[in-house]
């Protein structure tokens, strides 16, 4: 699992963004491409990766080549840009800026009130250190916030590694997906978090049209608590559920179950690249090293068993090199997904 930030320097990090930040209700007429920029009401505003992904998605720029123009030839970026936006003149876009930044291109539906600044301080850090959670793992990305934690005395053993229940949070401010809430079991001697899906809060970002007569900028409002009021509700309800011990037990349960599970088809690449395909992960180097982690007695498995499999996937998740955290929390989830895999779908691949 990588480390990221530490809980004060992403708390600091949510706070300097909040204090910048400024949302906007812009009709498309009045959206424009400007020196590969983002411009309307005569100001200009970079774009990321992700918002100059958003931006030539809905202008309906294909993004690949969206991305070769904005780097080779910013001028055909800007006209192609400008052609799509003029197709789609009588919408309307919310906008979402941090300084003097592109953050996000949104509907003008997006929810705002549950924004991770919000969620982390009002909706999970008081529920979570009620019952017992501490803070492991925490980032901020241009497209998601993130926040893993343990509870020290939700352990147990399985094939023979001690073992500590988790909580996996995360949340997109900007369109990257819905408030997350999923859990994980977690290896500490070999850093290794399987996170699994069940029993997990969802919330996506859909709110009522803010779409007026015009330009107009938003600002805070009631409306925004009584969302963070319903959501801090809701996640407290969901921490307290799985925090009983018989939904630990049942988890632990499992996973000894995968731990015995063995791999009977000898051609290994086969079954990492059949393992790949059901649970969505790509990539010749993700392959080869799922493969080499498989053999790694470091890895936290239990050799060629479906458990070990699982854990050779996690191992990837913190030992690929250069490796983002978005995609090193991928592969922690594709891990999980490996110990849900039904009877019938791992015979396919492991027999």
């Amino acid at each position: 699992m990588k480390t990221g930030k530490s809980l004060t320097e992403l708390a600091q990090a949510l706070t300097e963004q909040a204090q910048a930040s400024r949302d906007f209700i812009v009709p498309t007429a009045e959206i424009a491409s400007k020196d590969g920029e983002l411009a309307f009401q005569g100001k200009s505003f970079g774009l990321n990766n992700w918002s100059h992904g958003q931006l030539a998605g809905y202008a309906e720029v294909p993004k690949q080549y969206a991305d070769r123009i904005r780097s080779e030839n910013v001028a055909l970026y800007d006209q192609n840009i400008n052609h799509g936006l003029a197709k789609k003149k009588d919408d309307t876009r919310m906008i979402r800026t941090v300084s003097n930044s592109t953050r996000a291109v949104l509907s003008p539906r997006y929810e705002r009130g549950m924004s991770s600044y919000n969620i982390l301080n009002e909706s999970l850090l008081p529920p979570m250190l009620k019952h017992g959670f501490k803070p492991l793992s925490m980032e901020l990305t241009d497209k998601r916030c993130y926040l893993k934690a343990i509870n020290p005395n939700a352990k147990a053993m399985v094939a023979g590694k001690k073992v500590f229940f988790g909580m996996s949070w995360s949340n997109s401010d900007v369109g990257a997906g819905a408030n997350n809430l999923d859990f994980f079991m977690y290896q500490s001697f070999c850093l290794n978090g399987l996170v699994f899906g069940m029993n997990s809060f969802r919330k996506v970002h859909i709110g009522r049209n803010l779409a007026g007569d015009g330009y107009q900028e938003l600002l805070s409002n009631d409306t925004h608590a009584l969302t963070a009021k319903a959501v801090n509700a809701q996640m407290n309800d969901v921490l307290g559920a799985v925090c009983q011990p018989d939904f630990f037990k049942s988890q632990v349960e499992k996973y000894e179950a995968s731990a015995e599970r063995q791999i009977e088809n000898t051609d290994l690449k086969e079954v990492i690249e059949l393992t790949m395909q059901k649970v969505g992960l790509t990539g010749k180097d993700n392959a080869q090293g799922i493969l080499a982690s498989l053999a790694n007695p470091a890895s936290g498995g239990n050799g060629l068993t479906q458990w070990g499999l699982a854990n050779a996937v996690t191992y990837w998740a913190h030992k690929a090199p250069d490796i983002s955290y978005e995609n090193s929390d991928n592969l922690e989830r594709a891990g999980g997904s490996i110990l849900e895999l039904s009877n019938s779908q791992w015979a396919k691949i492991a027999a």
